[in-house]
């Protein structure tokens, strides 16, 4: 089954080449379910039907993954691109993936598989113990 409750940053898309949704969340597969079937009327992922999950990567701890989020909202759209291209060129619904793991029982968590082993991409933000990062009105220990 998978582990719940770990940080993770994941990007959204409405298809190849279309719009982008970066999020942050410690329940992937719940999050990502709201974005499916319960999104806000009003919201930039159903506007754009972004409701893909082509890419994320697990954190130690939520401040590292609120760092992550942060610094991959601020990247051009082709360093977007190249991070999902890295990991999953057919940009297949990962979420699909998922969850076909968890009906099937899989004893694996979702750490290191789907893909999620190979989401080292050299641009992704990573801190070290201890290391701190700023936003605009507090720091943040990770």
């Amino acid at each position: 089954m998978l582990k719940t409750g770990i940080p993770t940053v994941y990007l959204l898309a409405s298809g190849k080449k279309g719009y982008f949704y970066v999020g942050v969340t410690s329940e992937l597969l719940a999050r990502v379910y709201r974005h499916k079937h319960e999104p806000y009327k009003k919201s930039y992922a159903k506007q754009y039907n972004i409701d893909k999950l082509v890419w994320y990567r697990e954190y130690e701890s939520m401040a590292q993954a609120i760092a992550a989020e942060k610094q991959i909202k601020r990247w051009s759209r082709a360093k977007k691109y190249e991070l999902i291209e890295e990991i999953n060129p057919s940009w297949n619904d990962l979420y699909q993936t998922m969850l076909g793991n968890v009906e099937n029982n899989s004893p694996r968590s979702s750490r290191g598989r789907g893909g999620a082993e190979n989401l080292r991409f050299s641009g992704v933000p990573t801190l070290s113990a201890g290391e701190k990062t700023t936003t605009k009105s507090r720091e943040i220990p990770c």
